[in-house]
């Protein structure tokens, strides 16, 4: 069988590429795309945005509109100045850009090392508590990527029995039931702190459906220790949270737990701890975590770790919720210039594009405000591929096109063509493998 192909292109995309076969007698084109195994394509990206940048910042919080193409970024805290500002970077892409947003209404407080969660249907961002001076006060920033309105502030005022003031907790949140779930942190105390492993879940979180109302849970198992400056991520599909690392009373922690029935609803909440097998991850606090739901995966960047150390690697943790086979720590050597290393950023990850944005935190001599992508397609991207053909089934003497179109236009990968000859010819294969 003879082939004709085009020149072998450098790029490594996949998409739209194509092959020519030549028929020899009546050939039925069965051309399959038989695998796109992604390459070894992580790699970190600085962002050169227009406008701003905002201030440079730690212990601030951010929030993700993919649909929006937005990352909203609140507060935090540099050079000895609180913020309650907020901003809004486009990720585009081609042409990221700092916005400065204006709000109506009564602003928060300034703080640093408060929780922020995103409803992104109604666009509805939440926070709660921060200091300094510690806060446990709960408010809503509505029309927060300015899409359908100008963005306002509203305090809730939530039934209930209120946690404790505390910062550098942790919040996460479920869409479906409208629940935000609190857990740990500190009381601010710079002499005989308190720390905490306590979990709460506030209902209606967003403002919407009714009253507002804080509820502590009771989990059985466990508890991880108390602590501040961990990492939580959600998997809404077990409704389990998963809490990582943090530091209390001089202590450093590597150690991962599930929270199952995580928002309070679908029988009783426990604790389970997870010992993932691989290279265990070093103890850290002031890290961030992001987590690939459809690979069931948690991202770790940066930190500082017990030696006074902040750091500026990339872990992941495979089966991070616990179910469906043994975790395991695996570190990622992204390509590209790293990121200076750094602790009390933010990070948020952008599934459609399988992007995890950081912005800003503190290295080792002053706050930062930088902006920075590292592309994870080779981690738990889903890919989608189309392959069509000019004819199916072909006859001796005709050119046959064969193209195939991979989303999204950043795979990398190996593309391969097979035909199979028929109808009494001998049975002939041959593989084309385009790079």
């Amino acid at each position: 069988m003879a082939t004709n192909l085009p020149d072998e292109d450098a790029t490594p995309s996949v998409e739209g590429r194509k092959g020519n076969i030549m028929s020899h007698g009546r050939l039925l084109v069965l051309a399959c795309l038989c695998a796109v195994a992604p390459l070894a394509g992580q790699t970190w990206s600085q962002l050169s945005p227009t406008g701003g940048p905002p201030a440079a910042r730690q212990g601030h919080s951010a929030v993700l509109d993919s649909a929006a193409n937005q990352m909203i970024v609140f507060g935090g805290m540099g050079g000895g100045v609180d913020f309650n500002d907020i901003w809004s970077l486009s990720t585009s892409v081609s042409s990221p850009q700092w916005t400065s947003v204006a709000a109506v209404g009564s602003a928060p407080p300034a703080r640093t090392g408060h929780s922020a969660v995103y409803d992104s249907t109604n666009s509805r961002m939440t926070i709660f508590g921060g200091g300094l001076p510690c806060a446990n006060d709960v408010w809503v920033l509505s029309n927060a990527n300015r899409v359908n309105g100008s963005p306002a502030w509203t305090q809730l005022s939530p039934s209930g029995t209120a946690p404790a003031a505390r910062i550098f907790h942790t919040a996460v949140y479920d869409a479906t039931s409208n629940r935000m779930i609190v857990f740990g942190g500190s009381n601010c105390a710079s002499a005989g702190a308190q720390f905490y492993n306590d979990v709460w879940i506030l209902s209606n979180a967003n403002g919407l459906g009714g009253t507002p109302t804080w509820t502590q849970l009771s989990p059985s198992g466990g508890p991880p220790a108390v602590r501040e400056n961990h990492t939580a991520v959600y998997d809404a599909g077990s409704n389990r949270m998963m809490v990582f690392g943090g530091t209390a009373n001089g202590s450093f922690f590597n150690d991962v737990w599930a929270l199952s029935n995580a928002n309070g609803l679908g029988g009783a909440s426990a604790w389970t701890q997870i010992s993932p097998s691989g290279t265990p991850i070093s103890s850290r606090a002031g890290h961030t975590a992001v987590y690939q739901a459809g690979a069931n995966r948690m991202i770790v960047f940066g930190g500082a770790n017990a030696s006074g150390s902040i750091v500026n690697d990339v872990w992941a943790l495979s089966n991070a919720n616990g179910l469906s086979g043994a975790s395991a720590w695996s570190q990622i050597f992204p390509a590209g210039t790293s990121p200076v290393a750094r602790d009390e950023h933010t990070a948020v990850y952008d599934a459609g594009s399988s992007r995890m944005i950081v912005f800003a935190g503190a290295s080792a001599v002053a706050s930062l405000n930088d902006t920075w992508v590292l592309n994870l397609l080779g981690y738990g991207a889903t890919t989608t591929t189309t392959l069509t053909s000019s004819l199916n089934p072909s006859t001796y003497g005709q050119s046959i096109t064969l193209t195939a179109s991979v989303a999204p236009s950043a795979a990398n990968g190996y593309v391969a063509f097979y035909a199979w000859a028929v109808a009494g010819i001998p049975q002939e294969l041959e593989g084309i493998g385009i790079r």
